[in-house]
Protein backbone atom coordinates (compact mmCIF):
# COMPACT_ATOMS: atom_id res chain seq x y z
CA UNK A 1 0.00 0.00 0.00
CA UNK A 2 2.79 1.92 -1.01
CA UNK A 3 2.35 5.46 -3.56
CA UNK A 4 4.17 4.63 -6.81
CA UNK A 5 7.38 5.96 -7.13
CA UNK A 6 8.66 6.63 -10.50
CA UNK A 7 11.84 8.85 -9.87
CA UNK A 8 13.51 10.68 -12.49
CA UNK A 9 13.17 8.02 -15.32
CA UNK A 10 9.39 9.15 -15.56
CA UNK A 11 10.27 11.79 -18.26
CA UNK A 12 12.53 9.44 -20.17
CA UNK A 13 9.30 7.07 -20.38
CA UNK A 14 7.26 10.41 -21.54
CA UNK A 15 9.94 10.63 -24.43
CA UNK A 16 10.22 7.41 -25.42
CA UNK A 17 6.11 7.22 -25.67
CA UNK A 18 5.81 10.38 -27.46
CA UNK A 19 8.92 12.34 -28.98
CA UNK A 20 9.58 11.97 -32.73
CA UNK A 21 13.30 11.08 -32.20
CA UNK A 22 14.20 8.42 -34.70
CA UNK A 23 15.10 5.21 -31.44
CA UNK A 24 12.15 6.02 -29.76
CA UNK A 25 9.94 5.37 -32.64
CA UNK A 26 11.97 2.45 -33.80
CA UNK A 27 11.42 0.81 -30.53
CA UNK A 28 7.57 1.54 -30.65
CA UNK A 29 7.37 0.06 -33.87
CA UNK A 30 8.80 -3.33 -32.98
CA UNK A 31 6.25 -3.35 -29.78
CA UNK A 32 3.40 -2.50 -31.58
CA UNK A 33 4.19 -4.79 -34.40
CA UNK A 34 4.51 -7.68 -32.09
CA UNK A 35 1.65 -6.73 -30.17
CA UNK A 36 -0.63 -6.51 -33.10
CA UNK A 37 0.48 -10.16 -34.35
CA UNK A 38 -0.20 -11.56 -30.87
CA UNK A 39 -3.78 -10.07 -31.06
CA UNK A 40 -4.59 -11.02 -34.60
CA UNK A 41 -3.01 -14.54 -33.60
CA UNK A 42 -5.05 -15.33 -30.12
CA UNK A 43 -7.41 -12.43 -29.50
CA UNK A 44 -11.07 -14.33 -31.56
CA UNK A 45 -12.85 -10.58 -30.61
CA UNK A 46 -11.77 -6.84 -30.64
CA UNK A 47 -14.49 -5.26 -29.24
CA UNK A 48 -12.60 -4.40 -25.93
CA UNK A 49 -9.52 -4.09 -25.00
CA UNK A 50 -7.55 -2.68 -21.67
CA UNK A 51 -3.74 -1.62 -20.56
CA UNK A 52 -2.72 -2.14 -17.38
CA UNK A 53 0.31 -0.04 -16.21
CA UNK A 54 0.13 1.93 -19.65
CA UNK A 55 2.32 4.90 -18.34
CA UNK A 56 2.09 7.61 -20.44
CA UNK A 57 -0.08 6.19 -22.76
CA UNK A 58 1.82 5.69 -25.78
CA UNK A 59 0.43 1.49 -26.60
CA UNK A 60 -2.83 2.15 -25.27
CA UNK A 61 -3.37 5.02 -27.88
CA UNK A 62 -2.72 2.83 -30.71
CA UNK A 63 -4.39 -0.04 -29.62
CA UNK A 64 -7.57 1.89 -29.76
CA UNK A 65 -7.14 1.85 -33.28
CA UNK A 66 -7.67 -1.80 -32.71
CA UNK A 67 -10.05 -2.36 -30.65
CA UNK A 68 -13.70 -1.19 -30.90
CA UNK A 69 -13.68 0.12 -27.10
CA UNK A 70 -10.66 0.58 -25.23
CA UNK A 71 -9.41 0.97 -21.85
CA UNK A 72 -5.80 2.16 -20.03
CA UNK A 73 -4.84 2.21 -17.11
CA UNK A 74 -1.82 3.46 -14.81
CA UNK A 75 -1.61 4.18 -11.04
CA UNK A 76 0.88 7.25 -11.84
CA UNK A 77 -1.34 10.19 -11.98
CA UNK A 78 1.58 12.27 -13.71
CA UNK A 79 1.34 10.00 -16.86
CA UNK A 80 -2.41 9.89 -16.57
CA UNK A 81 -1.88 13.80 -16.40
CA UNK A 82 0.72 14.29 -19.47
CA UNK A 83 -1.39 11.96 -21.67
CA UNK A 84 -5.13 14.24 -21.37
CA UNK A 85 -2.77 17.07 -21.45
CA UNK A 86 -1.37 16.15 -24.69
CA UNK A 87 -4.87 15.85 -26.30
CA UNK A 88 -4.04 20.06 -26.26
CA UNK A 89 -1.96 20.06 -28.28
CA UNK A 90 1.84 19.12 -28.43
CA UNK A 91 3.99 19.90 -24.76
CA UNK A 92 7.59 21.35 -25.30
CA UNK A 93 9.95 19.08 -22.19
CA UNK A 94 13.53 18.95 -21.20
CA UNK A 95 15.39 16.64 -19.01
CA UNK A 96 17.76 18.68 -17.22
CA UNK A 97 20.92 17.14 -16.25
CA UNK A 98 23.37 18.66 -13.13
CA UNK A 99 26.96 17.95 -14.09
CA UNK A 100 29.37 18.14 -11.21
CA UNK A 101 30.28 22.01 -11.71
CA UNK A 102 26.73 23.66 -11.08
CA UNK A 103 27.24 26.22 -13.83
CA UNK A 104 27.13 23.54 -16.05
CA UNK A 105 23.55 22.69 -16.32
CA UNK A 106 22.52 21.34 -19.44
CA UNK A 107 18.81 21.02 -20.17
CA UNK A 108 18.11 18.14 -23.42
CA UNK A 109 14.32 19.44 -24.66
CA UNK A 110 12.38 17.72 -27.16
CA UNK A 111 8.53 17.85 -27.72
CA UNK A 112 5.75 15.33 -26.77
CA UNK A 113 2.88 14.92 -29.33
CA UNK A 114 -0.17 12.77 -30.06
CA UNK A 115 1.06 11.64 -33.70
CA UNK A 116 -2.34 12.28 -35.32
CA UNK A 117 -3.69 15.51 -32.47
CA UNK A 118 -6.53 13.71 -31.41
CA UNK A 119 -7.27 11.52 -28.34
CA UNK A 120 -9.35 8.54 -29.69
CA UNK A 121 -12.99 8.92 -28.76
CA UNK A 122 -13.61 5.24 -28.17
CA UNK A 123 -11.03 5.05 -25.69
CA UNK A 124 -10.67 6.53 -21.96
CA UNK A 125 -7.55 6.64 -19.98
CA UNK A 126 -7.68 6.77 -16.49
CA UNK A 127 -5.93 6.14 -12.85
CA UNK A 128 -6.73 2.95 -11.62
CA UNK A 129 -4.44 0.33 -9.72
CA UNK A 130 -3.66 -2.86 -12.22
CA UNK A 131 -4.74 -5.23 -9.15
CA UNK A 132 -8.28 -3.86 -8.18
CA UNK A 133 -9.13 -2.55 -11.72
CA UNK A 134 -12.93 -0.42 -11.45
CA UNK A 135 -13.73 -2.80 -14.56
CA UNK A 136 -16.38 -5.45 -14.63
CA UNK A 137 -15.72 -8.93 -14.50
CA UNK A 138 -16.35 -11.10 -17.81
CA UNK A 139 -16.10 -7.80 -20.10
CA UNK A 140 -12.38 -7.35 -21.79
CA UNK A 141 -11.47 -9.58 -24.69
CA UNK A 142 -8.00 -8.90 -24.30
CA UNK A 143 -5.70 -7.60 -21.26
CA UNK A 144 -2.06 -6.05 -22.35
CA UNK A 145 1.04 -5.60 -20.23
CA UNK A 146 3.76 -3.89 -21.97
CA UNK A 147 6.67 -3.71 -19.80
CA UNK A 148 4.84 -3.82 -16.69
CA UNK A 149 4.07 -7.43 -15.62
CA UNK A 150 7.26 -7.64 -13.64
CA UNK A 151 6.38 -4.38 -11.82
CA UNK A 152 3.08 -6.05 -9.64
CA UNK A 153 3.05 -9.06 -7.83
CA UNK A 154 2.29 -11.34 -11.03
CA UNK A 155 -0.27 -13.89 -9.80
CA UNK A 156 -2.21 -11.00 -8.36
CA UNK A 157 -2.22 -9.41 -12.11
CA UNK A 158 -3.08 -12.45 -13.69
CA UNK A 159 -5.96 -12.94 -11.17
CA UNK A 160 -6.90 -9.26 -11.97
CA UNK A 161 -7.00 -10.19 -15.75
CA UNK A 162 -8.43 -13.44 -15.34
CA UNK A 163 -10.93 -11.71 -13.42
CA UNK A 164 -12.01 -8.97 -16.12
CA UNK A 165 -11.33 -11.29 -19.17
CA UNK A 166 -14.59 -12.59 -21.19
CA UNK A 167 -14.46 -16.13 -22.07
CA UNK A 168 -11.75 -16.90 -24.52
CA UNK A 169 -10.25 -13.81 -23.44
CA UNK A 170 -6.17 -13.73 -23.58
CA UNK A 171 -3.70 -11.76 -21.80
CA UNK A 172 -1.11 -10.27 -23.63
CA UNK A 173 2.39 -9.55 -21.82
CA UNK A 174 5.09 -7.93 -23.72
CA UNK A 175 8.28 -7.11 -21.20
CA UNK A 176 9.87 -7.23 -18.85
CA UNK A 177 10.04 -3.47 -17.83
CA UNK A 178 13.53 -4.61 -15.74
Amino acid sequence: QTPAYYGPDLLGFVRADWSDEPQAAEQRAVVMGRLRDNIKKFCPATESGLVVGGGAGRYFYELAQTFDLMLGSDLNFTYAGIYHRLASGPMELADIFYPMISSDVVADSFVAALPRGMVPENAAYVVADALQLPVRDASQDAVVSVYFSDCVPIMRLLGEARRVLKPNGVFISLGPMF
